[in-house]
Formats: structure tokens, sequence, C-alpha cells
């Protein structure tokens, strides 16, 4: 891979190693060490927000924002990705599998035919590595699944690690890794702003609709929420541009993300630190269920 620039996906939602907890995305990894060191001193990277630490919170939205990013991919939309990039292949860190939930596995089935992989590595996990050998070689017969050992020193992180660990990457994006961004606090006022929430979406089965109709395709939904308490504390993506079309928001990328530091529902203002002091971009902000607290 010497002299070329292949592409680093982050699917992992729970760390957010190059966003913030509940975003996921993909970057150019010009610099191996420089990416893994401060990957927002590099080159522009798309990024999308689910909302959650955990896919299986909302599965349809995540299947839905994979198959967007793998046609940004494809396809070169961002100037910021040269072509290069896709000859070089990708390296995809994948989100955790959880084995009593089967829509994490067909999440990981989806996410691999969508990207293209063509070599899935697992780790210590035989029947993940049965399974997806199976699967996968059924839907394309050039996917190569290895399984690896887990080293004798790997151990399991508790809860506090993973809350500092998730506190160290939210500073880092808000301040930089050597305290070299400014982030500062802007002042909105609520009608300032609009502010979206991703469900998904309640289909009535089959055998209750009329006869001839069909059951709808679309299995989420963008709903329009007004601001209250709850927002405090609040990670928020900011939407690249304003839609015409709220339900545009499910396949859109984000430009970046904002922490609401207060709310003064009774002055009708939202106080959100952003890590620089620039205008947002747009006035749309993407709300889920990820908090930090300072």
């Amino acid at each position: 891979r010497l002299g070329e620039m292949p592409m680093l996906v982050d699917l992992d939602v729970g760390k957010g190693r190059l966003f913030v907890p509940g975003a996921f995305g993909a970057v150019e990894m010009a610099d191996t060490a420089a990416v893994f060191s401060d990957p927002l001193t590099q080159r522009p990277p798309v990024s999308y927000y689910l909302g959650h630490r955990d896919v299986s919170e909302n599965p349809e939205l995540m299947k839905h924002l994979v198959t967007n990013l793998a046609e940004r991919i494809k396809a070169k939309e961002d100037n910021n990705m040269k072509a290069q990039s896709t000859s070089s292949g990708l390296v995809v860190d994948a989100f955790p599998f959880v084995g009593s939930s089967p829509e994490s596995y067909q999440l990981l089935i989806s996410c691999a035919i969508e990207l293209g992989i063509d070599t899935v590595l697992v780790i210590d996990m035989d029947k993940l590595y049965m399974d997806l050998k199976r699967d996968l070689a059924a839907l394309n017969e050039l996917v190569t699944v290895v399984k690896l050992p887990k080293s004798g020193g790997v151990v399991t992180h508790d809860k506090m690690f993973k809350k500092q660990e998730e506190r160290t990457l939210v500073q880092t994006y808000m301040y930089g890794k050597y305290n070299q961004l400014c982030p500062r606090p802007l002042v909105k006022s609520f009608g300032e702003i609009n502010l979206f929430r991703t469900f998904s979406a309640a289909l009535a089965p089959k055998d209750a609709l009329p006869i001839g109709m069909e059951t709808g395709t679309q299995q989420t939904e963008v709903k329009k929420i007004d601001p209250d308490e709850s927002l405090e504390n609040r990670l928020l993506a900011v939407a690249g541009r304003d839609p015409a079309d709220p339900q545009d928001l499910v396949s859109m990328n984000v430009a970046g993300f904002v922490h609401v530091q207060k709310v003064d529902v009774a002055g009708g203002k939202l106080t959100i630190l952003a890590p620089n002091g620039l205008p947002m971009p747009s006035s749309t902000l993407l709300v889920g269920d990820v908090e930090y607290v300072e």
C-alpha cells in the first residue's frame, strides 16, 4: 500500500474513534500514524450520525446510512476523496457483534455486502466465524473469512474505563488532542434552529391493510421536535445543509457536532459549544440519545 491512500471506515458508534460516540463514517489514511493520533487534523471525513451508542437501537437507520456511505465512497462524490482511495481499498472497523441479536448479525452481513468487503477477520468467536463463512460465501464466493486467535493479555474493559474513554473522545473533538482548538459557546434562539430526530417507522402488518394495499417501504421517519430541558448535555449533529424535505435527513451526512450546555426554556434560548467560532453550515440539528457531561 506504499504511496496509496486506503479508506478507514469506522462503524463502531459505541466508541466513535474518528468522531464522537453515536457517529460513524470514513476518512482517507494518507498517514497511518497521523490518522489514529488526531483524525481531525487530516482530510475532512464523511460522517453520519446514528444518535445511539448501540446499532441495535435503530438498525434500519444504520443500514440506510451505511448504504449511503458506500454510495459516497464508490461514486467519489466528495471532493476530498480522491479516486486513488477507492482503488487502494477499505479498512473497516465493525461495530460489536451481539450474539443474542439477530438484527446485529443481519446488519453485519448487510454492511459487508454494501461496502464490498472481500476479507473478513473474526477474533475469537467460533459461531460468528462459521455463520459468516457460510452466509457470505453464499452471497459472494470471492469473500474470505479468517478466524484470528485472541491475544492472551486481552481483557474486557469495564464500564468506568469505557466512560472515561468516551469523555476523552468528546474532549478531543471539542478542544483538540493538544488543546489547539478554541471552542466557543453559541447562544441560539429557538427560532434560529430546527431540531429533528429519526425514529423507526411503525409499519402496519400486511393482513391489517385493506385488500390490494401493500405495506410501505419507509422504515424510518424524521420528526421535528421542540426544545426542552432534556436536550441539556446532549451531543447534536449539524446537518451539512438545510434540507428541502426533512425526510432527506435519513440519508444526509453531517458537517460536525455540537454540545448543548444549557437550555433556557423560559427565555427560548439554547447555549451550545462548538469546536470553533465559525457560523454553522445549517440551522438543522439532529438529536440523538448520546450525552456528555463536562
